[in-house]
């Protein structure tokens, strides 16, 4: 099976997560390739909060393809208990995803759990043939021992 990851991160916290999963899947067995997307523009504190509040999408620099992956890991984090306006930029330009096996990982202060069902349903909508998601706690990736354990669960759930 081969993975693409795309992903949004700021910080550092989501390509870190994006990385860890990266490489759990290529110890399964399984091809994967980096896929980090990017606004047109650099979003301020203020500005991308108020975009991620109202549920804006974010321009992205240019158009990502897919190609012939079979597994899409999206992984991206939470800004004012919505997506990342970049994330929510991507999933909108997402070609249809039938026959592809989706993952969404989003990274917050807190777990939001509701909000990654809710994306999960928004790929379901969007053809997706099987999708899962979770969320985790910054504090989570950060922890070896924890990104460890939850990438391990999520990449033997996504290529069963």
């Amino acid at each position: 099976m081969h993975a693409i990851i795309a992903f949004y991160s700021r910080t550092g916290t989501s390509q870190a997560l994006a990385a860890a999963m990266s490489r759990e899947l290529e110890v399964l067995g399984h091809s994967s390739e980096a896929l980090p997307f990017e606004p047109k523009r650099r979003l301020g504190l203020v500005l991308g909060t108020l975009q991620a509040l109202f549920r804006r999408p974010a321009a992205l620099a240019e158009d990502y393809a897919l190609g012939e992956a079979d597994l899409v890991v999206l992984v991206g984090p939470v800004w004012a208990g919505n997506i990342a306006p970049p994330m929510r930029g991507f999933i909108a330009r997402l070609p249809e995803l039938q026959g592809r096996r989706v993952v969404t990982m989003l990274v917050g202060t807190w777990r939001y759990t509701r909000l990654a069902r809710n994306v999960a349903e928004q790929l379901r909508i969007l053809g997706a043939d099987w999708v899962a998601s979770r969320a985790l706690r910054s504090a989570e990736v950060k922890n070896p021992d924890k990104l460890s354990s939850v990438v391990n669960e999520v990449a033997r759930r996504a290529v069963q």
